[in-house]
Parts: C-alpha cells; sequence; structure tokens
C-alpha cells in the first residue's frame, strides 16, 4: 500500500511539473524555431496574425506545423513552427 501511494505520488508531480512549465515564448534558433501563445477565443480571434509576425524573419509560419488545444474554457494554447523551407543552412 505504501508503495502505491508514493507511485501515486510521484506520478502527480511529474503532470504537474509538466502542466507548470508551459509558457509563452517566441521562436528562435535555439528552440528549432518554434513558438507558443496563449489566447482567450472569447477576447480574441485566432492569433494567425500574431503567429506570421512572429515567424515573419524566418521566411513564414509553416501551417501544417501550427497545433491549438484548449487549456481551459478561456485560455487556448497553439504551439507552432515557422517555415524555413527557403533558408540557405549555414
Amino acid at each position: 500500500m505504501k508503495y502505491l501511494i508514493l507511485i501515486t505520488l510521484l506520478f502527480s508531480h511529474t503532470i504537474y511539473a509538466k502542466e507548470s512549465s508551459l509558457e509563452f515564448f517566441d521562436p528562435n534558433k535555439e528552440n528549432a524555431y518554434q513558438g507558443r501563445l496563449f489566447y482567450d477565443p472569447i477576447k480574441e480571434e485566432y492569433p494567425i496574425a500574431k503567429m506570421r509576425k512572429l515567424c515573419d524573419g524566418f521566411t513564414g509560419i509553416d501551417t501544417a506545423q501550427i497545433k491549438c488545444r484548449e487549456k481551459s474554457t478561456n485560455m487556448t494554447i497553439c504551439e507552432y513552427k515557422c517555415s524555413l523551407h527557403w533558408s540557405v543552412s549555414d
């Protein structure tokens, strides 16, 4: 029984740690040109214009790489990746 409680506590801590690490970030070279943003679908429109602007310096956004999920009734998380189709590698 002690092991079951211990395993349950460790598992719940792992889930909590993953959820708390969700934060907004801009695309850059270090994170493979990926970004994450939050928006409230009740107050804001789908943030494709914001994603395009953030990916402007990397030849644009790869629309096939956008994944949005509802976190709560008033917050949606969108993860996206910038397109590098026309970039020349260093």
